[in-house]
């Protein structure tokens, strides 16, 4: 429950029987080169805000800006004197303590405001004691780091084994970004769910992936890893709702576009030819991977696709050639005992279903 969004009647009623709020607090300072400026202030938020509901409290506006004279050499930094944000503080409760509000939880996202707000709450306890009124109920204050549960502390240790540091931490930047849902459409992208599309893969691989994706996540990956800009997303989505663009066109762009981003920019270009040579046309790759083999005695094609690990077992490549899915430079071919010679100089092209080729130099 967010205090500026609810009436004075509201919190008038909340006091009937509740007298604790939340108090964000955070900073506004440089987070490296990828972090938010505003990461200290929106984390304490987001925590806040959850602690709120869970407990049915009354969450106030985010003391956003604090301690950060040590940023100030990073562009869009903004700092308080410690004065200042002590005054902040002690307003603020001072404020609420007048309504009735008695017990104060800052949440908070930066350690650099620790101590200041630590002498904030000496100031408060100090006015207290000093006011005339006997009858005035006591006001208790605390601080709280969100980083520090023990829940989270544990998530710490799973998620970044090998340690993130004390500042721009990948835990707090990981709050501030949206979760990008993996090539399943349904769970987060995540290596063990295996529905993740790796960075460092191949081109063509990351190509194949990217087109598996449902058409309507693909408006989700543009606005998050693409610099397309809202309107341009938008105009997109609406082309293809008019029928002007096919999906598979538009995903096809998306595609080519973050391959470009994170490999060469002609990568995304090329990946996108060989999807449409492999896939759409039926033809074999520009550029297949070439595999050399020795001359020696003829071979059964089904022993050949699993020596050369294009099929996990040989009872599993006769049935894929009884399928029809197992070519050679092109023929399909249809008897599974086949023998393919390889007594003498040769090269061919092998298929093994739809994305498998390999280009076979027999020397």
């Amino acid at each position: 429950m967010q205090l500026q969004l609810k009436t004075w009647t509201f919190v008038e009623d909340y006091l009937k029987t509740k007298t604790g709020i939340i108090i964000p607090i955070g900073s506004t300072e440089q987070h490296g080169p990828t972090g938010l400026i505003g990461t200290d202030a929106l984390t304490a938020e987001m925590i806040g805000r959850g602690a709120g509901e869970k407990a049915g409290a009354l969450v106030a506006p985010t003391i956003s800006v604090g301690m950060a004279q040590h940023h100030l050499g990073f562009a869009g930094s903004v700092t308080l004197r410690p004065t200042t944000l002590i005054a902040v503080v002690r307003d603020t409760v001072m404020s609420l303590a007048r309504h009735g509000f008695t017990r104060f939880f800052f949440v908070n996202g930066h350690g650099g405001n620790i101590a200041t707000v630590t002498a904030a709450f000496s100031e408060i306890y100090a006015d207290r004691s000093m006011e005339k009124l006997s009858n005035q109920p006591s006001v208790k204050c605390a601080l709280r780091n969100w980083w520090d549960g023990p829940g989270i502390r544990q998530l710490q240790k799973e998620l970044y084994p090998s340690g993130e540091g004390s500042h721009a931490t990948a835990s707090e930047v990981a709050l501030t970004m949206p979760i990008l849902v993996g090539s399943d459409g349904q769970r987060k992208m995540s290596k063990s769910f295996g529905n993740y599309v790796g960075i460092t893969e191949a081109p063509g691989e990351m190509f194949g992936k990217m087109m598996s994706i449902p058409d309507e996540l693909m408006w989700s990956y543009y606005d998050l890893l693409t610099d397309r800009t809202p309107l341009e997303i938008a105009a997109l989505k609406q082309n293809v709702a008019g029928g002007k663009l096919h999906p598979m066109d538009v995903k096809m762009r998306l595609a080519q576009e973050i391959i470009s981003g994170f490999h060469e920019p002609d990568a995304g270009r090329k990946a996108a030819e060989n999807f449409q040579r492999v896939f759409r046309d039926r033809q074999a790759p520009i550029e297949a991977p070439v595999k050399k083999l020795p001359k020696g005695p003829a071979k059964k094609l089904t022993a050949l696709l699993v020596d050369l690990k294009l099929i996990a077992s040989r009872s599993e490549a006769e049935r894929l050639i009884k399928q029809g899915g197992v070519e050679i430079d092109g023929a399909r071919v249809d008897d599974f005992r086949r023998d393919i010679d390889l007594s003498k100089p040769a090269e061919f092209l092998l298929r093994a279903g739809k994305k498998k080729f390999l280009r076979i130099v027999v020397e």
